[in-house]
């Protein structure tokens, strides 16, 4: 009696279990719920790109700015400990890797410092508008000077746009700023002669970001 009783429970829980699996099936493959829940995607991407857009807006906060510019003074101390050569010009050793070289927690805390500044072309032109207008424009690339694999390669940077660096703008935008145009050319557009002559040469462009984040060398030769 007790082993029926045990082999009809088991049967109804496994019915119960059909149940819900089919239920759960015709549920995935209603477009009613699939719509929605394509929706309910779509908002929860765009609350988050907009969060990402106001913080790019606001900028780092102070606390942030302290943080970055504590971190900086225990490199250059620690850096001073290591060394006390005299600093280095710019090597013109042939490259160690066709890839380049990883960058150490000194280089990344640098990096960090001068992206917090934006684009230094589009700060020297005052287009902090532009910079937070136009897409993609919410974040800065490092560009590396004299490539990636010299020596202190990884300090000879420039904070730029992808539109001061490595991408045109869309043509009907580029008649709106003829000025902005990347430094690596796009096609037509662009290239370092004409880049040069509009923002400047590069090597001033560096020793104004190194002034500006309060950067010497001679804290890492």
């Amino acid at each position: 009696m007790l082993d029926k009783k045990k082999a009809k429970a088991i049967e109804k829980a496994k019915a119960a279990k059909l149940r819900a699996i089919e239920k759960q099936r015709a549920k995935l493959s209603c477009p009613v719920y699939q719509k929605s829940q394509r929706d309910k995607q779509i908002k929860q991407a765009e609350k988050q790109r907009a969060k990402q857009l106001a913080k790019a807006k606001l900028g780092p906060t102070p606390e942030q700015i302290a943080k970055k510019k504590a971190a900086q003074l225990r490199m250059q101390e620690k850096a001073r400990s290591k060394s006390n050569q005299k600093p280095l010009k710019r090597s013109k050793l042939k490259p160690s890797s066709p890839k380049g070289k990883s960058r150490n927690n000194n280089e990344h805390t640098f990096h960090d410092t001068i992206a917090a500044i934006g684009c230094i072309c589009c700060v020297n032109k005052g287009l902090t508008a532009f910079t937070n207008e136009q897409e993609g424009l919410q974040y800065v690339s490092i560009h590396h000077v004299y490539g990636r694999t010299g020596q202190y390669c990884h300090y000879y940077c420039l904070p730029l746009c992808q539109w001061h660096h490595n991408m045109a703008l869309p043509k009907e935008i580029r008649k709106k700023f003829p000025s902005v145009f990347p430094v690596h050319a796009g096609g037509a557009v662009g290239g370092k002669t004409a880049w040069e002559a509009e923002n400047g040469t590069q090597d001033e462009l560096i020793a104004q970001v190194w002034q500006m984040v309060g950067f010497k060398l001679d804290v890492v030769a």
